[in-house]
Formats: C-alpha cells, sequence, structure tokens
C-alpha cells in the first residue's frame, strides 16, 4: 500500500531575541577601553558624514581669544599718528635688512633660497635613538655575521639562532641539524661552540647544566668546585643536599655552600633579558580618588572626542528643496546610526560607573587596609546588585582598568574566589595567598614552613583551607617548596 506525503502550511506563535546589527555594536562599545573606543569612534567618523566631533574650548582660552578681538578691533580702528608712522617706515627698514641677511645666508651655505637647519648634537641624538628593541635573534645573527667568514658556516649559524628560544636555549639536536642542513655533524658542532661563545652568556645551551657550565667557563671557574657542582650533582643542589654533596667531593659543608652560591648568581634563562614583546601602557578607564572619608569616581574620558550630529547634513534633510531619493535615504540611515551611536556611548558611560560604583563599596576595606582585607566577589553578585546581565558585566570588566589609591588594577582584579572562614564572612584567595606569602617571607631560614605547617597556622587564624590548596596557591605565588626554601 503507497503513503502518501501532504505539506500544508501552518502557524506557529513563538518568542525570540534577535540581534540586530545595533545591538550587537552597543555590545561591542560596551567591551571596548578606552584607547581600543577612540580608534573605533574615529573610524565611525570616517565612514559616517552625520557624525562630527564637537569642538571643547576652555573657558580661559576663550577670554583669551575675546581679549585678542577686542585689542584687534581696537588697533584696528585706531588712526595712526604721524610718529607712529615713523616708527612703522623703521619696522620695515629693519625688516628689508633681515631679509638681506638671509640672502646673504642662503646664498653662502648654496641652499638657493630653501631654509636648511644645522644639525645639533640633540637631533642627531634623536634621529640615532632606537625606538625598537631587538630580539635575541637579532643580537645573535648580528654577532654571527661578524664570526663568519664563508657561506655555508653563515647558513649553519642562522639554522641554529633560528632554532634557539626565547629563553636562550637551543631546541633542536645535532642530528636533526646535520639532516635538515644535509651537513657533516662536526661542522654543525664546530658552529655551535662558536654561537655559544656569542652574548648572552650561556646562549644556546641545550639545558641548564649546560647553560651553567658555560657562564662558568666564561668566567674562568673551569677548575672551581662550582663547576664539578653544576656538572655533576645538579639535581642534589636543586634539593639542597649539601652534605651529600661534600661527601661525594670530600669538601667541607662551607666550600658547598659558597659554590652553591655563585651558581645561584649565574642567569638559568639568559635570553629573557631581550624582551620578545613591546612594552604594553595600560591607560585607566576609571579614576578613584579620595576626598574626606568618601572615594570619588571619575571617569576617564580626557581621549574621547566628543561626537555631534552634522548641522550641514541635518538641513539637507529638512530642507524643501527636494533632495535624490538615493541620497535620502543615504542620509537617513547614517542619521540613525549616529544616534544609537551617541546613545550607546551613553549607556556604556553609565554601565560603567554603576559596575564600578559597586566595586569600590563592596572592596572599600581593600582600598583602605590592603590586599588582606579584599573580599571575595563575583560577576553575578554585581549583576544582582545592578540590576543587568551578568555578561553586560563581564564585558564592561573586560580590558578596563582602575586607578586606585593602591595603583592601577584591572577590573578583573577584584572578582576572586573565596575561602570560609570561621567568621561570617568568606576571605578572597588573594588574601589567603598575600598571607601565605607573608608568612613564608619571615619563616627562619634553618626551618622553613612546610605546606602542611601552613595549613595549621591558618586553619589556627580561621581559615578553613586544605593542604593541597595551599601547595596550589604557594605553586601561583612561585614559591620553591620546603626542601629547597632550607638554608645552611
Amino acid at each position: 500500500m503507497a503513503s502518501t506525503i501532504k505539506t500544508q502550511t501552518a502557524l506557529k506563535q513563538q518568542q525570540k531575541l534577535a540581534m540586530t546589527p545595533m545591538m550587537q555594536q552597543a555590545l561591542k562599545i560596551l567591551q571596548l577601553s578606552t584607547v581600543e573606543l577612540v580608534e573605533y569612534l574615529e573610524q565611525e567618523m570616517t565612514e559616517n558624514p552625520m557624525l562630527e566631533m564637537e569642538e571643547i574650548r576652555e573657558e580661559a582660552s576663550q577670554e583669551a581669544e575675546k581679549a585678542d578681538r577686542t585689542a584687534d578691533e581696537e588697533a584696528a580702528s585706531a588712526t595712526p599718528d604721524a610718529e607712529g608712522f615713523k616708527e612703522t617706515q623703521s619696522e620695515a627698514e629693519a625688516r628689508e635688512t633681515n631679509l638681506e641677511d638671509w640672502k646673504e645666508y642662503f646664498e653662502s651655505n648654496g641652499s638657493q633660497g630653501e631654509y636648511a637647519p644645522r644639525e645639533s648634537a640633540e637631533g642627531k641624538f634623536l634621529e640615532s635613538a632606537v625606538t625598537i628593541l631587538p630580539t635575541l635573534q637579532d643580537h645573535l645573527l648580528w654577532q654571527l655575521r661578524l664570526s663568519c667568514d664563508s657561506e655555508e658556516d653563515l647558513k649553519t649559524g642562522e639554522e641554529i639562532v633560528g632554532n634557539i628560544d626565547e629563553q636562550g636555549y637551543l631546541r633542536i639536536t645535532l642530528e636533526e641539524l646535520s639532516a635538515k642542513l644535509k651537513a657533516p655533524p662536526a661542522a654543525v658542532q664546530r658552529m655551535l661552540e662558536l654561537v655559544q661563545t656569542f652574548e648572552p652568556v650561556g646562549v644556546g645551551a641545550r639545558d641548564l647544566r649546560e647553560t651553567l657550565l658555560l657562564q662558568l667557563k666564561y668566567h674562568g671557574k673551569e677548575n672551581s668546585w662550582a663547576y664539578k657542582i653544576a656538572d655533576q650533582f645538579l639535581r642534589e643542589l636543586e634539593r639542597r643536599r649539601f652534605a651529600v654533596i661534600g661527601r661525594s667531593l670530600g669538601i667541607s659543608l662551607a666550600a658547598v655552600k659558597e659554590a652553591a652560591q655563585l651558581i645561584g648568581t649565574l642567569e638559568p634563562k639568559p635570553g629573557l633579558q631581550f624582551g620578545s614583546e613591546e612594552p604594553k601602557y595600560v591607560v585607566p578607564d576609571i579614576l578613584l580618588e579620595k576626598v574626606d572619608d568618601e572615594y570619588v569616581i571619575i571617569l576617564n574620558e580626557g581621549g574621547l572626542p566628543r561626537l555631534k550630529l552634522s548641522r550641514e547634513y541635518r538641513d539637507l534633510l529638512v530642507r524643501k528643496k527636494p533632495l535624490d531619493p538615493a541620497a535620502r535615504e543615504f542620509l537617513q540611515q547614517k542619521l540613525q546610526s549616529a544616534i544609537w551611536l551617541i546613545r550607546s556611548l551613553e549607556q556604556r558611560r553609565r554601565t560603567i560607573f554603576k559596575v564600578a560604583e559597586t566595586i569600590v563599596e563592596i572592596q572599600r576595606g581593600f582600598f583602605e587596609h590592603g590586599i588582606a582585607h579584599l573580599r571575595p566577589l563575583t560577576l553575578k553578585k554585581i549583576a544582582q546588585k545592578i540590576q543587568m546581565h551578568e555578561s553586560t558585566v563581564s564585558r564592561v570588566t573586560t580590558h578596563k582598568y582602575m586607578q586606585t589609591p593602591r595603583g592601577v588594577l584591572e577590573l578583573k582584579f577584584f572578582f576572586t574566589s573565596g575561602i570560609e572562614r570561621d567568621e561570617a564572612e568568606a576571605s578572597s584567595s588573594l588574601s589567603v595567598k598575600a598571607v601565605i606569602q607573608d608568612l613564608i617571607e619571615n619563616e627562619p631560614d634553618e626551618k622553613p614552613l612546610s605546606d602542611q605547617h601552613l595549613t595549621r597556622v591558618l586553619s589556627e587564624n580561621g581559615y578553613r583551607i586544605s593542604r593541597r590548596t595551599v601547595t596550589k596557591y604557594r605553586e601561583v605565588l612561585k614559591i620553591l617548596p620546603v626542601h629547597q626554601r632550607r638554608k645552611i
């Protein structure tokens, strides 16, 4: 029995939230930092003729301009007397004399009437000043080109330098280099030894042991106990088993300690002194100042252009003279876009202010007394207080910075998880980390605090925290374990 397929049209009612281009633009503006917003607005003003930048004139400059106009009007209306006319003639003669002097100067310098300023020491310095720092590879290649005589050696050396990472270590084996270059292993080894003589000292090593030995060799310590310890007992040195090292080498504990101190002055990652990235400068979006006993929030909008609608193009839409339909539609679209942009900027300003105000209210203890009083905080808590969606708060706090009496801090800094305490309120994880760091900084040199001991001390002070969490926080703080902190 054949089945039949029927098609029919049915109406279905459902609610659906659609993200219009205007809404997407508003969310994008909310997430931008002040620096990014300036670039975005400049691009919008370039593409939208309805947008203009409002000129902001200071009151003082306006008064100065008014005074200048008054002076110019008085000078223009005044009738010069004979004496004043004579002075003007003398000034004209002086100008002619000056022109003759300049003419002689041009002729003597062969500039044919063009102004050619003389170079000063300061000018030469500014022109020759380096604005981009060289990378580690740039520095090594510069030394390589000064040291190589043949194209083959230069090619081998460039391949070696290209495989040195930002820490200064060679991340490829000699066998792989030899196979890749189709060169004898002895030639590759010879060029590697040459690269290892370059600055920074210790570069081109394949592991920590080799870079320490290269540095000790450079300082003439090949026959020292430090060289032997770095060569044969690096694992024991890391675990600070000084007694084992002393018995193995037949030297005193004092000699081991002296050698360990010398090794401690060496650079384990010699390439890091060459920054791979240019420094990024932070412009705070929010300024927080304490006035009397209150904290005042100021939005940093000094660099933002103040936008307004173009009067000229608005007049084109409202004037009685007929306008081309395509041009009218274009201007209407741009007008709507400009109005929405200005409203979005105002909404962004109000939202950032609300979020900052709530953060300051909750974290007042931190601003007053320091990180030990930083309270745990979540995006959800802020969203509930200002009656906005959690995703909106997330966008506001992304890439935004607040200049506070305790430094310039990212807004994300104030959002941390909590550790339960015996008291009614919890403590921020950052506060607990600060307590751990303070305890370790003040521990006895001969008997440092273990993670278990730290857990017990924190528990005695009301922090409900496990030893595993203490270990995690210590590692985040980049603090060595107890056996590596113990001193002789």
